[in-house]
């Protein structure tokens, strides 16, 4: 195009900021719909239960943590109880309950042997509080429906890439696919009252539509057939209501290049819930939802409301919409009406972001003619033909992807770090290919308070089960401690990494098998604490190492990361010195008892035999634990104002206990007090480039020669690479 990233980011910003003013600030209700309140601080999804005794809900107790959960609530209001942990922000939220209201299916998180992470189907028991997956043969499934007798369930089903909807027994036996006729993939499915029928959202080259088959597979019909997608159907005794980003009836200034923007997912869009007749017809709008948009509608126990999610700006809510005296309009009586003389209300003057029951009047929305505004076709194809890009029609032959083939150059830009002297700063760039399976990078950094140059070059393979790098280098490593004193080195070497992601069936955690093999020169030129006799020499270390590392997040508690490392540095391979040295490290975080509240806590055991860079014998077994609190007392606050050019992040006042000690071998000269500390920090961004930390710490030292000292810090440096 010519111009810069940073100018079409300006313009960007402008619009997002246009668009901002003119949101809502306050949400209005009005008599016929109500709020499901709950303390979740976004309700993405929920269903009542048959019997009208429960509500599920599909949500996110903080947007700074989330995490979504599955969740009880009795349906006149109160606590709730939490059902389960292992789902997805960016899956499927249709929830379903047994005819008994006994049983109630989501789709939950797996992992496979690879360790891929993927959708099943997960059926929670109400009476005994337990939850299994649903065994289906190898077939992947998700989006279960249970049938009107509760003996068999609809679910989307894929074979291969291609989605589809099958029925199957309760159990998970005997799946038969409905829909393996047709082109297009198939979503949502819905039974009808009779259970002979099923509606679903199906997606191909025509555009996203709703229709209805029978159970066998026969009697195939489309029931709605225009440019504006429509998802997530439910059938009930009115008939099939959906959730649309079709424009409002009356409203033409919707009908341009922003509602197709919408209409691909990439602008907040007023979608509204639509009631059609089972043999199809003009479908009638029920609510009027002018920003955010209303999602997953489902009838409430007798048939009178509909439970709807309002999505709002960082947040959602459940309503209960009237539908009293609403119905599906018959095709014939659709015939018969003319949009030109419908009256409708005048969305201009509607008081933005009310959910609320469409006007009686506004009976019939007529889907649009073939050809909308000229804006909308230059924008988007979508708004002209129904055909969404991506879609079979449009879609290439699929061809093997040559990732070293594509690498480029990716960025170029300044960094800081820490050699464990002090700030370094320095240049680094990075080429890859749009995959990132191949890498090649370089840097190079001056340590200010080391006085060294560093240098680095490296390339990493990702296209392998085996991930693997090779680095060639010129450091300081952290400093080091021998006998009692600590000594600072500069090593120039390479090193050969390989790791092996490992599943146990968590799709939480993230395992990983790691070896490595080093050969460095270490040079030592700078020591505190003391003098070492003899001093230490330049030396040539070299071995393997190997290692295991867990990541693990326990959704809506926490988190915990956990590493064990052995490296050793063998004379038979080349080295001058041998030795062998063993790290335990452990820590975690929890909710106490929300995300603004988190309880840490850390261990580590370190190791070492053999030895050290004097050439002199040495064994050390230590320990160390720490104990946190950290509470997020203050929010981000200005980035309206300040962003781009200044991001005031959230402050932290936290309070922590240290404890070391020495369990075997010569601890002379180390630093074996306890401390406690008390401090607040607050973090944020500079531009998008860099960012900055303040902190202020009191820290006091527990043992012989007590003291406590204060820290007054503030950083600025530049942020990592984007990935």
């Amino acid at each position: 195009t010519g111009e810069t990233v940073e100018h079409f980011y300006r313009v960007w910003l402008t619009e997002v900021r246009e668009r901002a003013d003119q949101l809502p600030k306050v949400v209005a209700l009005d008599g016929h719909s109500r709020l499901l309140d709950t303390p979740l601080e976004a309700t993405l999804g929920g269903r009542m239960s048959p019997d009208g005794r429960f509500v599920a809900v599909y949500g996110v107790p903080d947007w700074e943590q989330p995490i979504p959960g599955l969740y009880l609530m009795p349906a006149e209001g109160g606590r709730l109880r939490k059902v389960a942990g292992n789902l997805d922000l960016y899956d499927s939220w249709r929830l379903s309950w047994s005819p008994d209201s006994q049983t109630l299916a989501f789709v939950g998180r797996v992992a496979d042997g690879s360790g891929s992470v993927r959708d099943a189907v997960f059926l929670h028991d109400l009476e005994s509080r337990r939850t299994r997956r649903l065994k289906t043969g190898g077939t992947r499934v998700f989006e279960a429906e249970f049938s009107p007798d509760g003996r068999q369930l609809a679910v989307t089903a894929y074979r291969g890439e291609h989605a589809m909807i099958a029925v199957m027994n309760r159990d998970g036996s005997d799946l038969q696919f409905v829909t393996h006729q047709l082109a297009g993939d198939c979503f949502s499915p819905t039974w009808s009252p009779d259970g002979t029928r099923l509606a679903f959202s199906l997606t191909d080259a025509e555009g996203v539509d709703i229709a209805v088959i029978r159970a066998d597979g026969s009697g195939f019909e489309r029931l709605t057939h225009d440019a504006w997608p429509d998802q997530y159907p439910t059938w009930g005794a009115r008939g099939i209501v959906f959730s649309s980003y079709r424009p409002v009836a009356g409203s033409a200034d919707r009908g341009d290049a922003a509602v197709a923007a919408e209409a691909e997912g990439i602008a907040g869009a007023a979608t509204n819930a639509y009631l059609i007749a089972p043999d199809g017809g003009a479908p009638r709008q029920l609510t009027e939802a002018t920003t955010g948009g209303v999602f997953y509608p489902s009838f409430t126990a007798d048939g009178t409301g509909l439970l709807v999610s309002l999505y709002k700006v960082r947040t959602a809510e459940l309503r209960v919409v009237d539908l009293s005296g609403a119905t599906a309009q018959a095709p014939a009586e659709a015939a018969a009406v003319e949009t030109a003389g419908v009256p409708v209300p005048d969305l201009r003057t509607v008081e933005p972001n009310t959910v609320k029951l469409a006007s009686a009047d506004a009976a019939a929305v007529q889907p649009r003619a073939a050809a909308p505004s000229p804006v909308a076709v230059a924008t988007d194809p979508t708004a002209a033909t129904g055909r969404r890009p991506g879609s079979a029609a449009d879609t290439p032959a699929v061809r093997d992807y040559d990732g070293f083939a594509h690498v480029r150059p990716y960025v170029t830009r300044p960094f800081t770090d820490d050699d464990g002297l002090g700030d370094t700063i320095g240049m680094r760039t990075r080429m890859t290919d749009p995959l990132h399976q191949h890498e090649v990078s370089a840097e190079a950094s001056y340590g200010l308070g080391s006085d060294r140059l560093g240098w680095q070059v490296a390339y990493r393979n990702d296209q392998t089960a085996w991930r693997t790098a090779i680095n060639f280098f010129r450091r300081v490593p952290p400093v080091r401690a021998e006998r009692g004193v600590l000594v600072a080195d500069s090593s120039i070497g390479t090193e050969v990494l390989a790791e092996l992601p490992i599943s146990f069936g968590n799709p939480y955690a993230k395992d990983r098998f790691k070896l490595g093999f080093e050969y460095a020169d270490h040079s030592p030129f700078k020591t505190a604490g003391g003098v070492l006799v003899p001093p230490p020499i330049h030396a040539v270390v070299c071995g393997p190492s190997i290692g295991w590392e867990r990541n693990q997040i326990f959704p809506a508690v926490g988190s915990q990361h956990l590493e064990a490392k052995l490296t050793q540095s063998l004379r038979a391979l080349g080295a001058q010195i041998s030795f062998t040295t063993g790290t335990l490290a452990w820590n975690a975080s929890l909710f106490a008892p929300n995300p603004r509240m988190v309880l840490g806590t850390a261990a580590n055991l370190y190791y070492f035999e053999g030895r050290d860079f004097s050439r002199s014998k040495s064994q050390q077994l230590a320990s160390a634990a720490e104990l946190r609190y950290d509470w997020r007392v203050g929010d981000q606050f200005l980035s309206r104002y300040t962003w781009p050019y200044l991001h005031i992040g959230p402050t932290y006042l936290s309070a922590s206990y240290q404890l070391r000690s020495l369990l075997k071998g010569n601890g002379s000269g180390l630093d074996l007090r306890d401390s406690a500390e008390i401090g607040l920090t607050n973090r944020g961004y500079l531009s998008r480039q860099g960012e900055y930390q303040l902190q202020l710490v009191e820290r006091w030292f527990l043992g012989g020669g007590s003291r406590s000292e204060f820290l007054a810090l503030l950083r600025f440096q530049w942020r990592d690479l984007p990935f």
